[in-house]
């Protein structure tokens, strides 16, 4: 099994990152997995937003995610979406992901 390559930034480019919202110097190209910094929705966002743009069909088996390296924060909650050109966005069912500790008060849903 082969990686999207999120981390990489030449397979997935930063245009292909795309938030709701984002505190300043926590834009969503900085959501990396591995990367440097992090992604943070502002305060007021009651519903982030976190996207990944693919340009062609992508088969995803696994999602990986991760909290601030510097910052003890992270997503407590997320549900997948996905959408295929032309049809509207569909949740994917099997997946509402709940993680019990409260940390920070972001939750994800792309």
């Amino acid at each position: 099994m082969e990686a999207i390559g999120v981390e990489d930034d030449s397979k997935i480019l930063d245009g292909q990152l795309i938030s709701s919202t984002a505190q300043n110097g926590y834009e969503a190209w900085r959501g990396r997995l591995r990367g440097q910094g992090s992604w943070r929705s502002v305060e007021e966002d009651l519903a982030p937003i976190f996207n990944i743009t693919f340009y062609s069909t992508r088969n995803i088996t696994y999602i990986a995610t991760q909290g601030s390296p510097t910052e003890d924060c992270w997503a407590t909650e997320f549900r997948i979406h996905y959408k295929i050109q032309g049809w509207p966005l569909k949740e994917y069912p099997e997946v509402c992901i709940m993680v019990t500790y409260d940390v920070c008060h972001v939750t994800v849903y792309s």
